[in-house]
């Protein structure tokens, strides 16, 4: 089973806590809402993850690239995040979609 996490936008609501951070590295605790939606999904048996990114791709890629992880990580860029919705950035990933997965966004703990 694998999961798709929409992380593209800025996630403005979160105010100034993303005005230089992707939604999904905003701290909690002492990890990353990403990283606690890895290992998460990981306890719950998802083997592979497809993130897909836009503001702040590069914060994204190198926090997947510091630290292993206990389920597969891949990512997909939306080039539209700026000025499109979720809905595109499922369209990004709609590769990952042949089989069952979940679909989470990536501000939600």
């Amino acid at each position: 089973m694998q999961a798709i996490i929409l992380s593209a936008g800025q996630g403005k609501r979160l105010g100034p806590a993303t005005v230089d951070t992707p939604k999904c590295l905003v701290p909690v605790q002492d990890q990353t809402l990403l990283e606690w939606q890895l290992d998460s999904l990981a306890r719950c048996g998802i083997d592979h993850a497809t993130l897909v990114v836009g503001f702040g791709a590069e914060q994204v890629q190198q926090l997947l690239a510091s630290k292993r992880r206990p389920l597969e990580v891949s990512t997909r860029f939306n080039p539209f995040y700026s000025v499109a919705d979720n809905l595109v950035s499922c369209w990004m990933a709609r590769d990952r979609m042949d089989g069952d997965f979940v679909l989470i966004n990536g501000d939600t703990l």
